[in-house]
């Protein structure tokens, strides 16, 4: 007996069992992922990386001249790649971007630090799994895009 007609005597056997109603596993729906920007902002400083910093006593001039990597931060969800979280966003996927600071001040008894960081694009988004038992969405996640040859130096105590 070949298996076609094994499935055929099976699936007859279980309409007869079943009162004519034939109980099937569905099909695995393939699993997709969406991703839904809430808001891109420019122009704004990582305050979690310094690039360089600069220090000394009061009256001391502190320049700040260097070419240094940016970190590229990029949160991902559900088990996604980087790659297809910078895809969704159009940004690139390198994970550093080399930035040349440039910044100088003359420190004071209330400011004696200089310390400059990457400004860049801020990216809000969140990442939606639909699969064949329900949707998931992530909590809000974000990615930071270093702009090139951009910072913002402050003073500190």
């Amino acid at each position: 007996m070949n298996l076609r007609r094994i499935m055929t005597v099976c699936t007859a056997a279980m309409l007869v069992a079943t009162g004519g109603v034939a109980a099937a596993t569905p099909a695995s729906a393939a699993t997709t992922y969406t991703l839904t920007e809430t808001l891109r902002a420019p122009n704004m400083t990582n305050f979690n990386e310094p690039l360089a910093t600069c220090s000394g006593t009061p009256g001391f001039t502190c320049a700040i001249s260097t070419t240094t990597s940016a970190t590229r931060t990029v949160d991902a969800a559900f088990g996604l790649s980087r790659a297809w979280v910078t895809a969704q966003l159009k940004v690139s996927n390198a994970t550093t971007r080399s930035v040349t600071v440039s910044c100088s001040a003359t420190l004071s008894t209330k400011y004696r630090r200089l310390v400059a960081y990457p400004v860049g694009t801020q990216i809000f988004y969140k990442i939606t799994q639909k699969t064949a038992s329900g949707t998931t969405t992530s909590g809000t996640l974000m990615t930071f895009e270093p702009a090139a040859n951009s910072q913002s130096c402050y003073l500190y105590a």
